[in-house]
């Protein structure tokens, strides 16, 4: 098969090219920087090529097949053990990095910031934060095994073991996430968000990503209203910041409002409040 065939082979399943193109680098062994200056005419009849459009067929998302999805310019590895991650993620990591490069947020150095990431599945977003910026140290939870030994992968990839303390905990229990806020001064969450409802009606989209990384109760809202309370049960300066659903951002607004939280949303590339920001103290 011809790079162009190949295109025309998958074009209906795999819209995104740089997908394809990832596809076509993880087949060939080359860099994916090298796909773009191959000639369409360039044969691609290799053993794993039937494994991939096999995959393909199946739904298979692109990133399970090539375990590994680029994210904030770094290259993670990812299974079918954790969520993809996505680009309306890369929102929290901006704003992260900035609440924690400000003096003016915290008193603190960064070396003595606790910073702690949540539902972190791969751990993108806690191993970004240490590859952005130095001196920082950071604690991943998850209460997914399968999730931490994906984390495991990534740390070491990232040669960033001594930064990282890695914790199982299950977080639908409420004196843990009591215990989480105490204990930190930045809380960044990427929580289950997609009500049961909602998740019957895309089941097809998203059945071969983990449920337990994307389904809870309380119509999806569950998490965000334990994080939110014990927030505000905190003494000192704490900073919430957390990814939050599509159709969310009203009732987190009204949420916030109720216990006096200073807080702000950031819109994702479709002007969509997908981030929000609360500031205890």
């Amino acid at each position: 098969m011809r790079i162009d065939d190949f295109h025309r082979e998958i074009k209906s399943q795999v819209l995104n090219l740089s997908d394809r193109l990832d596809l076509i680098s993880y087949i060939l062994d080359i860099p994916y920087s090298e796909v773009a200056s191959l000639s369409g005419d360039t044969v691609i009849n290799l053993p794993l090529l039937d494994v991939v459009l096999s995959k393909i067929n199946e739904g298979i998302p692109v990133a399970y097949i090539t375990s590994r999805r680029e994210f904030y310019g770094y290259e993670f590895y990812v299974d079918n053990g954790v969520l993809i991650p996505r680009v309306e993620t890369e929102i929290l990591i901006s704003e992260a990095v900035r609440i924690i490069q400000d003096q003016k947020t915290t008193s603190k150095d960064v070396a003595d910031l606790k910073v702690v990431d949540l539902f972190t599945g791969s751990g993108v977003v806690g191993i970004t934060l240490l590859n952005e910026i130095a001196g920082l140290n950071i604690t991943v939870v998850d209460i997914s095994d399968d999730a931490l030994k994906v984390v495991k992968i990534n740390v070491d990839k990232f040669d960033v073991e001594s930064r990282v303390k890695i914790v199982k905990l299950d977080l639908s229990v409420a004196i843990n996430v009591e215990s989480i806020m105490i204990d930190n001064d930045i809380i960044l969450a990427n929580p289950p968000y997609v009500s049961e409802e909602y998740y019957i009606d895309m089941v097809e989209n998203l059945k071969h990503e983990p449920k337990i990384a994307l389904v809870t109760k309380d119509n999806g809202l569950f998490y965000y209203n334990m994080l939110i309370y014990f927030l505000t049960q905190c003494r000192d300066k704490k900073i919430l910041v957390t990814e939050i659903g599509f159709d969310q951002s009203d009732y987190l607004r009204e949420l916030c409002h109720k216990y006096g939280l200073t807080h702000y949303f950031l819109k994702d590339y479709l002007g969509i409040n997908r981030v929000l920001v609360c500031i205890k103290g």
